[in-house]
């Protein structure tokens, strides 16, 4: 009777046995695998957009293994911040260095890999932060000044060294010298050095505060200057006539 109930259900609703079958005929063998690795290469392009590099990037991949075991025995809980990918470039005259911002006990610091080989510059970092946080931040932070701050040049390795030796030790202690560069942040309203208002008070900062020998350039639109500190302007017009332009 059930069949029978069936079979008359079938009849009358022609389109319910032809529903099962058109069911039944789409998911076949072949395309059950097709949609298989569909889902697999959504997955792949998902996981490339939340965690680059890209999947198929295979010296980028082991790169980026390579930097995450160094520093996570280095560095346990370091948050990566940012990261940039040049062995995935197709220039041959690229470089293949790849790049990984962190940060760790408030020290933001970058780490380079070429072809697993580990590159590290938290030291560099740390005593880049004392120096700011020792001599400039006071002059920069009350005045809400921004400016583009670097320490290059000659005296970096010796500082970075003597942090690296003596974590702890007071910034007073270096004997060395540390070597600034300044790039004031220029607008239509800074056409000249004094136009900027707090030059020449920096100046007397680095006098009156840096405890330890440096170097100072600054350098503007058009302009720049360069002072130590045996460095004397006696006044705010012979510092500004101090730059020299071109």
């Amino acid at each position: 009777m059930r069949q029978e109930s069936c079979n008359n259900y079938e009849s009358l609703n022609p389109d319910s046995s032809a529903a099962r079958q058109t069911k039944k005929s789409f998911f076949t063998k072949g395309r059950i695998i097709a949609l298989s690795i569909a889902a697999v290469i959504i997955g792949l392009c998902i996981w490339d957009i939340a965690d680059p590099p890209l999947w198929w990037q295979f010296q980028a991949q082991k790169n980026k293994r390579t930097v995450m075991k160094y520093v996570n025995e280095h560095y346990p809980g370091a948050k990566l911040v940012q990261q940039h990918y040049r062995s995935t470039s197709i220039d041959p005259y690229e470089f293949r260095i790849d790049s990984f911002t962190f940060e760790w006990n408030d020290i933001c610091f970058w780490i380079q890999v070429e072809r697993e080989r580990i590159s590290d510059f938290y030291w560099v970092a740390y005593a880049d932060r004392k120096v700011y946080d020792s001599y400039l931040k006071s002059f920069f932070e009350t005045r809400n000044i921004t400016a583009k701050i670097s320490y290059p040049g000659y005296s970096t390795p010796t500082i970075t060294s003597f942090f690296e030796e003596n974590p702890e030790a007071d910034i007073s202690q270096f004997e060395g010298k540390i070597n600034l560069v300044i790039h004031p942040n220029i607008d239509d309203a800074h056409t000249t050095p004094e136009s900027f208002g707090w030059l020449y008070d920096f100046y007397c900062h680095c006098k009156e505060n840096i405890t330890i020998r440096y170097s100072v350039n600054i350098t503007c639109k058009n302009s720049s200057i360069n002072f130590n500190n045996e460095t004397v302007y006696n006044n705010e017009k012979e510092f500004y006539d101090a730059f020299s332009t071109g």
